[in-house]
C-alpha cells in the first residue's frame, strides 16, 4: 500500500511539473512559425520573458504600445519593458521601433533586461532612438535592409554587441551614451555610418569592418581603446573634433577614400602601422600627448604644420 501511495504521489508530481513546464514554454517561447507582433506585446504586458527562434514576425513591433508607461515630462512618456527579450534567426516583415513622435506627445522606451536579436533579418526601418538599455544588447549577425537608428540611446551594460552585422542602409548612432564596451567588429556598412557627438566610456571596437560609404566619428569622447585595425574605409572617414583618451588603432587599415583628422586630441598614440592611406589624407590642427616617432614616420607626408606634440 505504501509503495502504491508513493508511486501515485511521484506520478502526480511529475505530471504537475511537466504541465508547468509546458505552460511556461507556451507563454514565453515560440519556434518556426508566423507570429503577430501584437502577440509579443501581449507577452510583455503579461510579464513573460520573450524567447522566439526561427519565427517570422508579422506586423509592426512597437515597444511604445505596452501598458507599463510613465509620464516623464510634458509631452514625453516612457514605456518600461521589464522582461528579457530574445529573437534568434527571426525575420521582421515590418518596422521595429521603440520611439515614436506624435502631435501632442512623444514616446520612448526603457529596457531593464537583456535585449537580443541574433542572426535576424529586418526588412523595414529599425528605430531605437532615445532608448535606455540596462541589460546587454546584442544584434550579432543580423541584417538591416532599411535605416537603423539608435540616436541618443543610452547603453548601460558592460558589453553591447553589433558584431558581423550588415547595414544595407544608413546606420545612425549619433549622441550615444555608452557606459561599457560597444562592439561592431567584422560588420559591413553599405551606406553611411555616423557616430557623432557620442560618449563611449568603454572600448569602441570596429576591427575588420568594412565602411563602403561615408563614416563619421567626429565630435565624440572615447575614454578607452578605439580599434579599427584591419578595417576598410571606401568612402570619406572623419575623426575630427574628437578626444581619444586611449589609443586610436588604425594599423593595417585601408583608406580608399579620404581620411580627415582635424582639431582632434590624442592622449595616447594614434597608430598607423602598415595602414594604407589615400593621397587626400589630411591630419591637421590636432594635439598629440604621447605620439611615438616611429608612428609619425608612417604618416609624415600627411601631416600639416599645425600639429602640437605634448610629451
Amino acid at each position: 500500500y505504501l509503495n502504491n501511495y508513493m508511486r501515485n504521489i511521484t506520478l502526480l508530481l511529475v505530471t504537475f511539473f511537466l504541465t508547468l513546464g509546458i505552460s511556461c514554454s507556451e507563454k514565453t517561447s515560440a519556434k518556426g512559425s508566423n507570429i503577430k507582433a501584437e502577440k509579443i506585446i501581449d507577452m510583455i504586458n503579461d510579464g513573460e520573458n520573450v524567447m522566439i527562434s526561427g519565427g517570422t514576425i508579422i506586423g509592426k513591433l512597437d515597444f511604445t504600445t505596452i501598458k507599463n508607461k510613465n509620464i516623464e515630462t510634458i509631452g514625453l512618456e516612457r514605456a518600461y519593458i521589464d522582461v528579457s527579450i530574445t529573437f534568434i534567426n527571426c525575420t521582421f516583415t515590418e518596422k521595429v521601433i521603440s520611439t515614436k513622435k506624435g502631435k501632442d506627445k512623444s514616446s520612448v522606451s526603457y529596457f531593464s533586461k537583456n535585449l537580443s536579436f541574433l542572426n535576424c533579418d529586418f526588412k523595414e526601418e529599425v528605430k531605437f532612438d532615445q532608448s535606455i538599455f540596462i541589460g546587454t544588447v546584442s544584434f550579432n549577425q543580423s541584417k538591416f535592409e532599411k535605416a537603423a537608428t539608435f540616436q541618443a540611446a543610452s547603453f548601460r551594460a558592460a558589453n553591447n554587441y553589433f558584431m558581423e552585422v550588415t547595414f544595407n542602409n544608413k546606420a545612425l548612432f549619433n549622441s550615444l551614451h555608452v557606459l561599457g564596451n560597444i562592439n561592431f567588429m567584422k560588420s559591413n556598412f553599405v551606406d553611411a555610418f555616423s557616430l557623432q557627438k557620442s560618449f563611449i566610456n568603454g572600448k569602441a571596437l570596429f576591427g575588420a569592418s568594412t565602411f563602403n560609404a561615408y563614416a563619421d566619428f567626429s565630435a565624440s569622447r572615447f575614454m578607452d581603446l578605439f580599434d579599427c585595425k584591419y578595417s576598410k574605409f571606401k568612402g570619406k572617414a572623419v575623426f575630427s573634433f574628437s578626444v581619444f583618451f586611449d589609443n586610436l588603432k588604425l594599423a593595417d587599415a585601408e583608406f580608399t577614400g579620404n581620411l580627415e583628422i582635424n582639431q582632434a586630441t590624442f592622449y595616447e598614440e594614434l597608430q598607423f602601422k602598415n595602414a594604407k592611406l589615400s593621397e587626400n589624407t589630411k591630419i591637421s590642427n590636432s594635439f598629440f600627448h604621447k605620439q611615438s616617432s616611429s608612428e609619425l614616420i608612417e604618416i609624415q607626408s600627411y601631416l600639416s604644420d599645425n600639429l602640437y606634440y605634448i610629451n
